[in-house]
């Protein structure tokens, strides 16, 4: 983000796309605005849709209004004055300059901090999600978030929203590129839910843990009150994608990803057999071969055969273990419904939903990993 792009018409886009998802300041944001320095291009001067209101405004009126006194009165054509307007509410607003002396960890660290009261958070650098040709260290680095920051965010919020442009790859279309970052970016993070609102020139990415963050009908309503290029795009939608860049064929490093340690749904299924192992503690002696044991092998089976997949070298071999996975979480629910059933008195409700938000991530990953 830069303070010449304020009023531009990506920028009323943009707000228009927050307030809507903010629920009109019913849901706090956290905004990192991912700011770099102001150069000598041309960016940021498509204003001219101010000029016709009777095709703008009524999207939103008050943010209309604000970013057409802010373009009119050039001293006031920055960031600090749109945070003075408050079109968004209470949300917080980080501005700490981004360059590739900053300590970059700490610096998000620390914005993840003070965010910690909000449900969303959205990121706003000048290009988007990090390429692979692009060191987060680098004097380019600062123009991209990395699905790592949006992975951390998602630990602490609801949903997380990115700002990101379109890529120019020959032989690449704008709906191919967009299915694929929706793929690569619930295998990065595990979200449960992953949508995008295009725009003519960008789009917005949006990441959720809630499945159900918003309503058809919610997003059709906004999107109506736009022209038919304007349309969401979710991330279950087929649409053909190259996936020669979503998953290697040939290697364990899926993007971004260090260590299967790192991806959400190992994390979720290896808390659940903990909390077998505690449950099962309370169970009668005489259970020790019966169900324990069977609960414990079921529980146990279900984070390491997501990591032996991760670790084995083909996509197929991947699919077959995550597979193995999915069983074995049928068999652990099974099993915890018939302690439910057998021993009244036990509480395993928490253990059944643990169960649901597994299964819901597990069936997620894979689905993405499976070529149309």
């Amino acid at each position: 983000m830069k303070n010449q792009y304020v009023g531009d018409f990506n920028d009323f886009c943009k707000y228009a796309f927050l307030r809507f998802l903010t629920d009109g300041g019913r849901k706090k944001l956290g905004i990192h605005w991912m700011l770099t320095p102001d150069d000598n291009r041309s960016d940021g001067r498509k204003t001219s849709y101010l000029t016709n209101p009777d095709k703008w405004r009524h999207i939103d009126p008050e943010l209309f209004d604000a970013l057409a006194k802010c373009v009119n009165q050039p001293e006031r054509k920055n960031i600090d004055s749109m945070i003075e307007c408050s079109i968004f509410g209470s949300a917080l607003h980080w501005m700490e300059i981004q360059n590739e002396n900053s300590n970059r960890n700490q610096t998000h660290k620390r914005f993840l901090q003070a965010s910690a009261d909000c449900d969303l958070i959205f990121y706003d650098p000048d290009n988007g999600i990090f390429p692979k040709s692009v060191s987060p260290g680098s004097k380019e680095g600062g123009k991209f978030v990395h699905f790592n920051e949006t992975r951390s965010a998602l630990d602490v919020v609801e949903s997380v929203i990115v700002y990101q442009h379109f890529r120019r790859n020959k032989g690449e279309s704008r709906e191919q590129f967009i299915n694929l970052l929706l793929n690569q970016s619930v295998i990065q993070t595990g979200a449960l839910c992953a949508l995008a609102w295009r725009t003519p020139n960008t789009f917005f990415l949006v990441l959720s843990k809630n499945s159900e963050f918003k309503t058809l009908r919610e997003l059709q309503l906004f999107a109506n009150q736009w022209p038919k290029e304007f349309l969401f795009v979710h991330q279950d939608d087929k649409i053909e994608t190259p996936t020669q860049d979503l998953v290697s064929e040939t290697s364990a490093d899926y993007g971004h990803l260090r260590s299967y340690k790192e991806l959400r749904v190992w994390k979720a299924a290896f808390q659940l057999a903990l909390d077998v192992y505690e449950v099962t503690f309370s169970l009668p002696v005489y259970e020790k071969f019966g169900l324990t044991a069977q609960m414990r092998r079921s529980a146990t089976s279900i984070p390491s055969n997501i990591a032996e997949g991760y670790c084995r070298n083909h996509r197929n071999e991947y699919l077959q273990f995550l597979g193995i996975a999915r069983g074995s979480l049928g068999e652990l629910e099974t099993q915890v419904l018939l302690t439910k059933a057998i021993y009244e008195n036990l509480e395993v409700s928490k253990l059944l939903d643990s169960i649901e938000q597994t299964g819901k991530q597990l069936l997620q990953l894979i689905r993405n990993l499976k070529p149309d």
